[in-house]
C-alpha cells in the first residue's frame, strides 16, 4: 500500500472547498437570521398609510436614497426571502441536498 499523493491532494482540495462552504453558510444564515425584525418593520410600513403618503409625495430626482418606494423592489424582496425560507426547509427537509 501506497501514499496516493495525487488523491489526497484532490481530496484536500475538496475538504477545502466544503469547509468554506459551511462557514459562508453559516455567516449567511446568520446575518440573514438578524434580518427578521427589518421584514416585519418593512412589512408594516409597506402596508400602512405612511408608505403610500411618502410613495405619493416624492418628487424625482430624489434627494435621498429611495429603493423602500419601489412597489417592485419591496414585493421582489419579500418574494425572495419566501423563496429562501422555502428552500432551507427544502434542503434540511432532504438531508442537505437540493436536488
Amino acid at each position: 500500500m501506497s501514499f496516493d499523493l495525487e488523491r489526497v491532494s484532490a481530496m484536500e482540495g475538496e475538504f477545502d472547498r466544503a469547509v468554506k462552504a459551511v462557514k459562508d453558510l453559516r455567516l449567511a444564515l446568520e446575518a440573514f437570521s438578524e434580518t427578521g425584525e427589518a421584514f416585519e418593520v418593512l412589512d408594516s410600513y409597506f402596508q400602512s398609510p405612511a408608505w403610500v403618503e411618502d410613495y405619493d409625495s416624492a418628487v424625482p430626482p430624489y434627494s435621498v436614497k429611495c429603493g423602500v418606494l419601489s412597489q417592485d423592489g419591496l414585493y421582489n424582496l419579500f418574494s425572495e426571502r419566501r423563496e429562501l425560507l422555502r428552500l432551507m426547509a427544502d434542503f434540511s427537509e432532504k438531508g442537505g441536498n437540493l436536488s
